[in-house]
């Protein structure tokens, strides 16, 4: 394929070429795909003689938003890989990959990664903290995944994933590890502990019902606050919906005066009231 070639060729935005000998290496294929004004997805996968980039070829292919390169021989990416700003989706599996934390530290639009498993540990450990934040998706499968690291926890916005190995205790790390995750705020979804004793196939039927049904939040409450008369019960019940409508930002609504009740106001035995409580957190 020659450069005069590609630049005819202004519909195409995926070109997949799995398998496929390139003449002449990776220095000739890839200077030409540069000149596809569209591409936004590359697949290289198995293409064993695929071993390093030319250089610049990173900064002419700005457009592209997915590359993979599973089962390639890429042993160091270039210092110029985070020129492709675009890129959200990146498969490096089965390669000698060294420097992948290094590389990628600019790609700040990055959300699903496919990495060996043996990679993993050191990726999460020495890759920045702001693109870390944006990882949605790990894919471990067929790298012969045997342990899930602990520091998984620490992508705070992963929701999916992918590892296909029976002899890994997967239920054992939802328990130990995610669980904590979730305290943090991360997106993961737990199954109960119930549904986790069930194992894989109530697991399964777990999840496939989240994304059957949807489920909704709501945003107010009772509060009831019971005590004898003059112990504090109103007062206590205006400064909680006072903080509340702090937190929500009604600056509007804001009281100006104190939180102590007045006379004609105290309630007896018990006092009930109806709280929006919004998005904070209680």
């Amino acid at each position: 394929m020659q450069c005069r070639d590609c630049q005819r060729m202004t519909n195409v935005t995926h070109l997949c070429l799995d398998g496929v000998g390139l003449a002449g290496g990776v220095v000739e294929f890839p200077s030409a795909v540069a000149e596809l004004p569209g591409v936004t997805f590359l697949d290289f996968y198995g293409s064993h003689n695929i071993t390093s980039f030319p250089p610049g070829i990173c900064a002419r292919v700005i457009r592209l938003q997915t590359l993979k390169m599973w089962w390639c021989s890429v042993k160091s990416l270039p210092c110029d890989f985070s020129e492709m700003k675009q890129l959200q989706h990146l498969d490096v599996r089965d390669n000698p990959v060294d420097n992948l934390p290094v590389a990628v530290s600019g790609l700040t639009k990055l959300q699903h990664l496919a990495l060996d498993e043996h990679r993993l540990t050191e990726f999460i450990e020495q890759t920045s903290p702001h693109i870390l934040r944006n990882i949605q998706t790990i894919d471990n499968s067929g790298t012969g995944t045997s342990t899930l690291p602990p520091q998984l926890t620490n992508l705070h916005s992963l929701d999916t994933f992918y590892v296909y190995d029976d002899t890994i205790n997967i239920f054992s790390f939802l328990q130990h590890h995610l669980v904590q995750a979730a305290d943090r705020g991360s997106h993961l979804v737990i199954p109960p502990e119930e549904v986790l004793r069930g194992g894989q196939d109530s697991v399964d039927a777990y999840y496939s019902s989240l994304e059957k049904t949807s489920a909704s939040r709501q945003k107010r409450g009772k509060m009831l606050l019971n005590g004898k008369s003059m112990a504090g019960k109103t007062s206590l019940g205006n400064a909680i919906e006072h903080v509340l409508r702090e937190q929500e930002g009604r600056k509007g609504e804001e009281r100006q005066t104190s939180c102590l009740t007045e006379v004609e106001d105290r309630t007896v035995s018990v006092e009930e009231r109806q709280l929006y409580v919004g998005d904070v957190d209680l």
